[in-house]
């Protein structure tokens, strides 16, 4: 049976503590150890409801498998941002469930003016960290000796993702002072999973505007239920240097001059 993304409702709490809980007593992705109280989690939902905070879950014969949140802090300085919170239950993990409920958050909360969505990840979630940066999150910082669980000490990493019109991820090992945020010619590519399917595979090489990328799982996909199909972003659709001079070769003999007289319509055409 298909599993279905939906937003959450009252009639998901149970279900969602139940997941929550299960996850959680894995003692390997989250800071909790088990659910909270049903009152909390409860009210957790509530408050999300109320305010219109993206929250989705994974729904499998009507049992939730998964859940993915983005909560906006409260402060007016800060209130672009949002913390982000996902689990999956083990039964369902490699089925692309996690990519589409991060897919329908990321969406929602775009929609919803959030232009930053933080989160933190175990570092040895080496799974998770890969989901993250396929859709653009970028690491800022190491929060060492974050967690300790039955007296192991684990690090954790911040990372981060900007609304595509702010500015391009931060690299691996990038200060922050040298995001450009002048990037209006964002691009992704559509990159296939181990199986992926054949309309991935077919996309392969080909950046594509980001606006006019194709929403993954896509829509002829003939494995909806496994696919791992991510994004790589790119800062423009250029897959190199196209001019001779950008690619360190000699000016060509038959043209002296730079025929161009005005800056091209890219700003970083002359850089």
């Amino acid at each position: 049976m298909t599993v279905e993304i939906v937003p959450i409702g009252r009639r998901h709490v149970a279900g969602f503590r139940e997941v929550l809980d299960s996850v959680a007593r894995e003692r390997r992705f989250l800071a909790y150890t088990e659910a909270p109280p049903m009152t909390e989690v409860r009210r957790f939902v509530l408050n999300n409801l109320k305010r219109g905070s993206p929250q989705f879950v994974a729904l499998d014969a009507g049992r939730v498998v998964g859940w993915c949140d983005v909560v906006p802090k409260p402060r007016e300085s800060l209130r672009h941002s949002g913390v982000l919170g996902m689990g999956v239950a083990s039964t369902h993990r490699g089925r692309g469930v996690g990519g589409r409920l991060l897919s329908a958050t990321l969406d929602a909360a775009t929609a919803a003016g959030l232009s930053r969505i933080e989160l933190i990840v175990r570092a040895d979630n080496a799974p998770a960290i890969g989901l993250y940066r396929g859709f653009g999150f970028a690491t800022e910082g190491t929060l060492r000796d974050y967690i300790r669980i039955d007296g192991s000490a684990y690090d954790a990493l911040m990372m981060a993702r900007l609304a595509p019109w702010r500015g391009r991820p931060v690299a691996e090992g990038e200060g922050m002072a040298a995001r450009d945020v002048k990037l209006r010619y964002h691009c992704v590519e559509v990159v296939a999973g181990p199986d992926g399917c054949e309309a991935a595979k077919a996309l392969k090489g080909q950046r594509l505007l980001s606006a006019d990328a194709p929403r993954l799982p896509l829509a002829t996909c003939d494995q909806v239920e496994h696919c791992n199909c991510r994004y790589l972003h790119h800062d423009d659709r250029r897959v190199g240097p196209r001019r001779e001079a950008d690619q360190g070769k000699l000016p060509s003999p038959w043209s002296y001059t730079e025929r161009r007289e005005k800056r091209g319509r890219r700003e970083t055409d002359w850089e």
